[in-house]
């Protein structure tokens, strides 16, 4: 897993052990995909990859005030967070907490 050039990298972990590729999100809706397709597996690579997402989300936003920028970023993390587990649920929510407070 790798974040470069505002894209985060994956193994994708469903062409395993055949095929050795990558999988590029450029968005927290890819991120998303990965998580629920297992293009990630295993929970500390997804709680990883979710706060890569938090900050790919965050990127979408920059440039907005201050509290435009936390209700877009706390509407996408929580429609996001809702499609996975209530652990995965928890932590986008710590995470999306934990931005909050620095982006103040």
């Amino acid at each position: 897993m790798e974040f470069v050039n505002d894209r985060l990298r994956l193994i994708d972990q469903r062409k395993l052990p055949g095929t050795y590729e990558f999988f590029e999100c450029a968005t927290y809706e890819d991120v998303v995909f990965a998580i629920k397709d297992m293009v990630v597996r295993g929970a500390p690579a997804i709680g990883a990859a979710a706060a890569y997402g938090v900050a790919l989300a965050a990127g979408t936003y920059q440039g907005l005030a201050a509290a435009a920028f936390r209700q877009e970023l706390e509407q996408a993390l929580t429609s996001a967070a809702c499609n996975f587990s209530l652990n995965v649920y928890f932590t986008l929510r710590l995470i999306l907490m934990m931005s909050l407070v620095i982006a103040s």
